[in-house]
């Protein structure tokens, strides 16, 4: 009889978890979910304390800085290994050790934020960062909780999918959160930056309120000619500006306004030349708590009356002289603020305050909105 043919017994797959392993997984992450969740929601509670309160000491951010960017970079790394811990086929002793691991970082990273400062363009920075972090681990939570109840290996593995998505987006947000300012100053200038940028979309806003009486005739011009073979541009007469166009007296006063609000970002670009960091190591007193907390406000005002002005322009422009005075006198008194903390030398005082008075002639000239004021 020829010789039996023995085939190697086939490997065992590994085995599955049981219930009660699975479950415990996926309470670990729920507990760390929810851990997250209160966290966040401590954060996103409106600030009671004074929105007036001094700057915190430069030792205590640099210390709460460290703190900050080496728990987000282990969050990251646990956040790493959980994703490993989840690929098929489940170990779940490795997955609740990582889970616990992160939830304890999680903690830590919490009472860190507690120390960060309260008031402020940093502690804004802080927060929101902090918060964009725990947020984008939170949903890594909950996608891996779905993963982890996957019920078939086509279900399994589109939810792996989706959590290592999940993962990345932590990495990105960790990146982002290494980035957090160093100070008050810094923190103030990203913040100098934005108002800038409100401030572009309010010259914007008005240069196409001034340029739409142009066009709005030679619309009407057209229309008129159009008139019998495109009734439908008559919908557009439910337009504000088109039913209400300016006036000569209200364009002018447009226009004025236009160069105003430009005068007032020169001062703004000024202010964040001026505290770049190469110059600001000059000029200490750019960094102190006194300058910060009036700039703060000021380039607040700031933001707020160039929105006003361009607002009050629509017809009948009823406010529009008074408001330009408004965003005219912040910005005076920001100017002041510059030209008496800048230069660390007499020249450059000098420069600077040449500068700073040549603008705020321009302010001066322009806040009437190129006609008298009224008087009562």
């Amino acid at each position: 009889m020829p010789p039996k043919s023995t085939k190697p017994a086939a490997k065992a797959g590994p085995s599955k978890p049981s219930p009660e392993q699975t479950k415990q997984v996926i309470d670990a992450l729920q507990l760390s979910s929810k851990l997250c969740l209160s966290i966040l929601a401590v954060l996103q509670a409106p600030p009671s304390s004074d929105p007036d309160a001094p700057s915190a000491e430069a030792a205590l951010i640099k210390d709460v800085r460290n703190d900050f960017i080496e728990l987000v970079t282990f969050i990251s790394k646990e956040c790493t290994n959980l994703s490993l811990a989840l690929k098929p086929p489940l170990t779940p002793p490795a997955a609740v050790k990582t889970v616990e691991t992160l939830a304890g970082l999680v903690a830590k990273f919490a009472h860190c934020l507690k120390s960060a400062p309260k008031e402020g363009p940093l502690a804004k920075e802080f927060n929101w960062t902090g918060q964009e972090v725990l947020e984008s681990v939170q949903r890594l939570l909950n996608g891996s909780i779905a993963c982890v109840k996957a019920t078939t290996p086509k279900e399994e593995t589109s939810l792996r999918d989706i959590s290592l998505r999940l993962t990345a987006q932590v990495w990105e947000k960790v990146d982002l959160a290494k980035g957090i300012s160093e100070n008050e100053l810094e923190a103030s200038r990203k913040d100098w930056k934005a108002t800038l940028g409100l401030l572009d979309d309010c010259l914007e806003e008005v240069k196409e309120m001034e340029e739409s009486v142009d066009e709005e005739k030679q619309e009407g011009h057209r229309d008129a000619d159009d008139s019998d073979d495109d009734e439908e541009d008559d919908d557009d007469s439910d337009d504000f500006r088109t039913s209400h166009p300016l006036s000569n007296e209200e364009k002018e006063r447009a226009k004025a306004a236009y160069m105003l609000l430009r005068i007032g970002r020169l001062l703004l670009v000024r202010l964040i030349n001026s505290t770049a960091p190469s110059l600001a190591l000059k000029t200490p007193g750019f960094s102190s708590p006194t300058f910060l907390d009036s700039t703060r406000r000021l380039v607040k005002s700031f933001s707020e009356s160039a929105d006003d002005l361009a607002a009050g322009l629509e017809p009948p422009q009823e406010d529009a002289v008074e408001l330009a005075g408004k965003f005219a006198d912040v910005g005076r008194e920001l100017s002041v603020l510059i030209e008496d903390t800048a230069g660390a030398g007499d020249d450059e005082k000098e420069k600077e305050k040449e500068w700073q008075t040549t603008l705020r002639t321009q302010l001066d000239k322009l806040q009437s909105l190129g006609l008298p004021q009224s008087t009562s």
